[in-house]
C-alpha cells in the first residue's frame, strides 16, 4: 500500500534498505525488516 511505499522512500533517502522476509520456521506471515547506516558520534 501507499504506507509502504512512503516507509521505503523515507528509508532510501537516508540510506537504507527495506525488505520482507518469510518466516523460517514454516508458519504463515512474515516480517518487515528496516536497516539504516549508523554514524559514529566521535
Amino acid at each position: 500500500g501507499l504506507g509502504l511505499a512512503l516507509v521505503r522512500e523515507h528509508v532510501r533517502l537516508h540510506g537504507g534498505r527495506v525488505w520482507v522476509e518469510r518466516r523460517r520456521d514454516g508458519a504463515s506471515g512474515a516480517r518487515f525488516v528496516v536497516e539504516l547506516p549508523c554514524e559514529s558520534l566521535n
